[in-house]
């Protein structure tokens, strides 16, 4: 590395990258009331009918302020899609181990449910989430910075369901957890465009579909086989 110090400019995009990859609590209160509104104006008004500068000004920040934290709208517009998904985590809860293979699949059942209903539940959400996904760098980069938070959990469930003989143990567990988060990411796009056309009663078939999904990658195929006759 050479000793010359960084531009102002490569200081503010490196600081721009780094703000967008990282979840939105990383950004301080200060531009709280930037992401509030940005959320608001991308729900009402569509990403191209958002105005940056306007929302710039009508918080009261300086333009230095957030274009060091936000390099354009499409890098705001990124912080504002992992903000509003930050609480799925929550909203799913944590995984409580269980002694049997139906009681795993039952709680996996009530997982996925959740899971839906915080992502379809909130209209401001659903609408955020529906232009994310037509942009899906958008979409992967909000994900990607919950991945972590996802995978020690998904792990220490798949663990306890090998015990119980509801995972199959041929194939690596971490293996397991990233085709999981993968299809768990794949269904959240799915949802995020069409999940506002969807009524309750449509929204816990595609969950039971979307478990049967789960279940076919997840459980040894005897036990796969044996689950599917026992429900017809």
């Amino acid at each position: 590395m050479s000793g010359k110090k960084a531009s102002k400019r490569e200081k503010v995009s490196t600081a721009s990258r780094d703000a967008g990859a990282h979840p939105a609590t990383a950004f301080s209160e200060r531009l709280a009331p930037l992401l509030d509104l940005a959320a608001e104006q991308f729900a009402e008004h569509g990403f191209e009918g958002a105005s940056y500068n306007a929302m710039i000004e009508r918080v009261g920040l300086s333009k230095g302020v957030a274009y060091h934290h936000f390099r354009d709208k499409a890098d705001l517009f990124r912080a504002v899609v992992s903000r509003a998904i930050e609480p799925l985590p929550s909203a799913i809860g944590d995984w409580n181990d269980v002694e049997t293979a139906d009681a795993f699949w039952s709680q996996t059942e009530q997982m996925v449910e959740r899971a839906m209903g915080a992502m379809a539940g909130n209209a401001r959400t659903a609408a955020l989430l529906r232009m994310a996904a037509r942009s899906p760098g958008a979409m992967a980069e909000a994900f990607g910075a919950y991945e972590p938070a996802f995978t020690a959990p998904l792990i220490h469930a798949l663990e306890n369901g090998r015990r119980v003989g509801a995972v199959r143990d041929d194939l690596p567990v971490e293996l397991l957890a990233a085709c999981s988060i993968g299809l768990g990411s794949a269904l959240d796009r799915w949802l995020a465009q069409h999940g506002a056309d969807l009524g309750p009663r449509r929204m816990r078939t595609l969950a039971t579909q979307s478990l049967s999904l789960f279940e076919q990658m997840l459980a040894p195929p005897q036990a796969t086989r044996s689950r599917s006759r026992s429900k017809k």
